[in-house]
This record gives structure tokens, sequence and C-alpha cells, in this order.
């Protein structure tokens, strides 16, 4: 038997009243089988809750979706899950993982997501995730210099150009710009270029995070062009009641 534990990211029914789990963990995103997850009588309810982390063990057969033959939870995140904006982070971030994994499976970041299992600046990491995925992706934004010209010299970032543009360039191309803040430029720079551990030593730094994280989503919508339909329930939750990191 193979154990695995990660955190359930999607469930759906399957066939009669079996449920699929969509469970990501260090393996990367994986599919399983809970056979009568949906009959009345079922005991499988526990392990299969969105946003909790469970371990399953089974027996792998290649080429074939895993069937359950048992498993525990492990953390049910209960006392988070009155947080109404820690949820829209989650409902991002899985969307995310199931929707590139879909279309382009890459090498995706099980460290940066599980840092948002915490009540502890979960918008940052989810910041971090997106970015670590845009890069992954080979879309991550040119932070270093003006995506036209290579000035050293920028001052501004355009998702359009996808990056960093210096002033010649935009009095010469016109791109729509998103941000000319010194700061918000400062930030986006760290993010695309910080690995885990310095992105978490620097997590104080990042003081406009609202802003960066709409020019972020915007921006990964944009080049991957995948819509986020989590990023309309987020955008409801930030307007009807304001938000914290």
């Amino acid at each position: 038997m193979i154990k695995r534990t990660g955190f359930v990211v999607s469930v759906q029914e399957y066939r009669e009243s079996d449920g699929l789990v969509q469970l990501y963990s260090e393996h990367g995103l994986e599919t399983f089988v809970l056979r009568g997850l949906y009959k009345a009588t079922s005991k499988q309810t526990g392990i299969a809750q969105l946003y909790t982390q469970v371990e399953y063990l089974f027996e792998e057969r290649p080429s074939q979706i895993q069937t359950v033959r048992s498993g525990r939870l492990v953390e049910s995140f209960r006392e988070y899950r009155q947080d109404i904006h820690w949820i829209s982070y989650l409902s991002i971030a899985s969307e995310i993982l199931l929707r590139v994994n879909r279309e382009s499976p890459v090498n995706l970041s099980f460290d940066a997501f599980s840092m948002l299992f915490s009540l502890q600046n979960p918008i940052k990491y989810l910041l971090y995730f997106m970015a670590d995925i845009l890069i992954n992706l080979g879309l991550g934004a040119n932070v270093d210099e003006c995506v036209s010209c290579g000035s050293p010299q920028v001052s501004a970032f355009s998702i359009s150009q996808g990056g960093l543009v210096c002033s010649r360039c935009l009095k010469l191309y016109h791109p729509k710009i998103e941000t000319s803040s010194l700061d918000v430029l400062k930030q986006l720079r760290y993010l695309f270029k910080a690995n885990l551990a310095q992105f978490t030593s620097i997590l104080d730094f990042f003081t406009e995070v609202n802003t960066v994280f709409e020019i972020v989503v915007d921006y990964f919508e944009f080049h991957s062009g995948i819509h986020l339909k989590s990023w309309d329930f987020y955008r409801k939750v930030y307007y009807n009641s304001g938000i914290g990191g």
C-alpha cells in the first residue's frame, strides 16, 4: 500500500455515488476515487472536505485513477473556515492548480501552496505562489530592465508589455501601464526575483499587497489566457467587507 498526504483542492461526484478527489501533495496533483462517498451511509466524508489535509492509502495502478482503500483526516483547519478571506485565497490557488495542470502541466510549488494553510500572511504567500507558477510557465514578468529597450532606468509596470518599462519607451509606444509607484515597482521586482526563503524573510516589505495582488492576477489572466472565476468571488469579498493580509 502507498501512503499519500496532501491537501484536498477539489471534490466532485463520479459515476453513481463515488467521489472524485483532487489531492495536491509533494508528488504533485493527483486524482483519487472514494467509493460510495455520496451514499447516505458513507463514513468517508471526513476525508473528502475541501481545503483539509488528509492521508490516503492506495494500491498504485499505472495509467488508472487510484482508488483510496483507507484514509484519515490530518488537519481540518476548522478555525480558519470562519474567515471568508482565507477561503477566497484557497479558492484562487486551487483553481490555478487545476486549470494550469489541465492545460499545461508544470512543476508547481507545493511548499508555497502549503504556506497558504495559515492565517499569517496568506495573501502574500498566494502572491508568491502565483508568481512562481508564472515563472514555471515561462510567463514571469521582466523585472530587471525595460522590456522594450533594456534600460535599467525604469519608471512603470505594464501588463501588456510583460514587465517594467522606462520613461522613454512610455513616450514612444504609449503602453497601458498599471502603476508608476516606486514602492509597488520594488515589490513587484522582489516578488518575481525572490525564492521562498528570501520572500518569507521580507514579508513586511510588502506594504502595498492589495495593489500588487490585483496587478499579478490581471497579469496572470492576460498572459496565461485563463480567466479565474474565483477572482470574481474574491472581488465581491473585497468590495463588500474590505480585506486584510
